[in-house]
């Protein structure tokens, strides 16, 4: 059945519940069934839909030790948006429905269980809500057209939709250890639940072996906790200045990322210290500032360096000489996009072997993985554009002078 004919289907049985009042989110059977099966054979469907659901289930699933209840809260969350698009599909004019408060008790036990801020706000964004006073209300400033609620609402159903099918391969799995990334890569690339569900299970059971871990991922951290060490799954907690894999990581630092020779008179004891550019560098067009406790690199208008001012770290300058030689740095280590990203579209993985960033479909990711390549699925969308941006931005503005850069943007 094509999505066209899913999305009709929805459509009447909208209309049909309508009729014994304002709709709740879809129950019916026999639709679940048929776009379930669907769905499990072609996950594009989520691409035709729009409907970022692969996109919102990495931010929801990132850093969760409990895949199964991440799951469950992710599934009650696409449900509230669904029923969030009907409201506004059948009663518009209501002035409860147009505006959300983030300091509510259903967005916070409800939404904000299950997704990050940034996620919440993308998926309302969909139904015209933005956010205001600060955050700390949604209100909808321009009300979507009813074609655009009802797709957002099919969108947000297929999305519990596919809560559903990876709940299921994850109970299929049993014992062992799997992050929400290895579960999100193989559901996009492998069709049906068999098939999916017995390489997972082999993964999770290579990966327990390899740890010397116990099964229960609550007991490893337990344990983890006591000997003051990471799980080697996952990534360190690095604010969001690190996309690098847990092997280019010691003591919390990034190593062999980006190597700068510090002047002796900063450091008498070290001839070179490893450093890692801050995400606000690329953002920012901006490279000024090193914090030495850190390790990281950072732009002049880096909130974080607030930050680690007020922690009493070693904040300092950069000077020219210093600013050439991490530039030289990322240029060595920088990713080239692959032709299978598009105009418009953001990369899904790297492969840091190739050096090159890929679209969600693209085989050649596949076949870096048959080769023993750690190709990794970039997981957030924030992280997506800040690669793609790493990759095609014009690195020269990084060694400007402040005062330099302000002038060419004035002329502009």
């Amino acid at each position: 059945m094509s999505t066209e004919s899913l999305f009709v289907r929805y459509k009447n049985w909208l209309h049909t519940a309508a009729e014994t009042g304002l709709p709740a989110p879809c129950t019916d059977t026999r639709l679940r069934n048929t776009a379930r099966n669907h769905l499990l054979e072609d996950p594009g469907l989520h691409d035709a839909l729009r409907n970022d659901a692969f996109s919102l289930l990495a931010g929801g699933l990132e850093d969760r030790g409990d895949l199964h209840a991440a799951l469950q809260r992710l599934s009650s969350a696409f449900q509230a948006f669904e029923l969030a698009a009907l409201h506004l599909y059948f009663a518009p004019w209501r002035k409860e429905f147009q505006t959300i408060k983030t300091y509510s008790g259903f967005y916070v036990h409800v939404l904000a269980a299950a997704l990050p801020r940034d996620g919440i706000f993308q998926a309302l964004r969909r139904l015209g809500y933005e956010p205001q006073e600060d955050g700390r209300i949604l209100s909808i400033t321009a009300m979507p057209s009813p074609q655009k609620l009802s797709a957002a609402a099919f969108g947000f159903f297929v999305a519990q939709l596919e809560c559903d099918i990876l709940l299921s391969i994850l109970s299929g799995i049993g014992s062992g250890i799997l992050s929400g990334a290895d579960l999100l890569w193989e559901r996009i690339n492998r069709r049906g639940e068999t098939v999916c569900t017995e390489r997972l299970k082999t993964l999770a059971l290579n990966t327990s072996l390899v740890t010397n871990s116990p099964s229960d991922v609550k007991a490893y951290r337990k344990i983890d906790e006591t000997s003051h060490t990471e799980p080697p799954l996952y990534q360190p907690r690095l604010g969001d200045n690190c996309h690098e894999p847990r092997d280019q990581h010691k003591m919390g630092h990034c190593r062999a990322v980006v190597s700068i020779p510090l002047p002796s008179s900063h450091h008498s004891n070290h001839h070179e210290v490893d450093y890692v550019l801050h995400d606000c560098v690329f953002s920012d067009k901006s490279l000024e500032r090193r914090c030495s406790d850190c390790h990281a690199l950072h732009s002049s208008w880096c909130s974080v360096v607030a930050a680690c001012k007020d922690s009493r770290h070693h904040v300092s300058s950069l000077c020219p000489a210093e600013k050439q030689e991490a530039l030289k740095e990322e240029m060595k280590n920088r990713y080239t996009v692959h032709a299978c990203v598009q105009p418009g579209q953001l990369p899904h993985y790297r492969c840091p072997t190739c050096k090159q960033l890929h679209y969600i479909n693209c085989e050649l990711v596949a076949q870096c993985r048959a080769q023993g390549h750690k190709a990794t699925m970039i997981m957030l969308e924030k992280d997506q554009m800040i690669w793609l941006q790493r990759s095609t931005m014009d690195l020269t503005l990084l060694g400007l002078d402040i005062n330099t850069q302000n002038m060419r943007w004035s002329l502009k």
